[in-house]
């Protein structure tokens, strides 16, 4: 069994990371054990072939990567991140990956700050969202800014606000599917119950009237 170099190993477990929480090369991966440094072999482990290593019994296991992401509400718009080299029209939430020991809450408040230079206060979870084809678990949160002034981080285009009539129009740039959008089309909800914001259904006319006539 052939075995890898130490930085071959180290290579392979880097995980790019990005203003929108993609991963461009992630755990998905990994060809080589981290503890003995010799190939990974698919093996059954419990029920599924999964990438091992046959020296160690190092089971590697993919779980889904978490991802935090946020609304960011200044008075009655919120701001949304746009990245360089995306299509035209297309924005989306300040999100990336917990470090370790954070909360999810202090991932959060932490990713709107490097990205925006804002301080911010979280203001409840807007939604869970399963991402299976990233293998990513999407958790975005509503939040308040508290304080700071905008500031493009190194990673993003452009940062700008959106009225609530102005987001239909970003979901149209946006897949249906992704979390941005789901998130977002959430928050619409939420904010339609809060507000009363409800388009008026038609209603009918009494039982026995005709148009034009008793």
């Amino acid at each position: 069994m052939e075995r890898g170099s130490e930085e071959r190993i180290a290579s392979q477990m880097t995980t790019q990371r990005s203003g929108t929480g993609e991963t461009e090369k992630g755990m998905a991966d990994v060809e080589y054990c981290p503890h003995s440094g010799y190939f990974l072999s698919p093996q059954e482990v419990d029920g599924r072939k999964r990438p091992a290593c046959a020296a160690c019994g190092y089971v590697f296991w993919n779980v889904p990567t978490p991802v935090v992401a946020a609304i960011v509400e200044r008075g009655e718009k919120i701001l949304l991140a746009r990245k360089r080299r995306w299509p035209p029209g297309r924005w989306a939430l300040f999100a990336g990956f917990p470090e370790s020991r954070e909360t999810m809450e202090e991932a959060v408040l932490r990713e709107v700050y490097e990205e925006a230079s804002l301080k911010g206060e979280v203001l409840g979870l807007v939604g869970v969202y399963s991402l299976p084809r990233r293998n990513q678990v999407f958790i975005v949160y509503r939040l308040r800014v508290a304080g700071g002034k905008v500031n493009v981080g190194e990673e993003l285009e452009a940062i700008r606000e959106f009225g609530r009539d102005e987001l239909p129009a970003v979901l149209e740039h946006l897949p249906p599917q992704a979390g941005a959008a789901r998130a977002l089309r959430d928050w619409l909800q939420m904010e339609a119950v809060v507000h009363g914001r409800f388009a008026k259904q038609p209603t009918c006319p009494p039982r026995g009237h005709r148009k034009g006539g008793k």
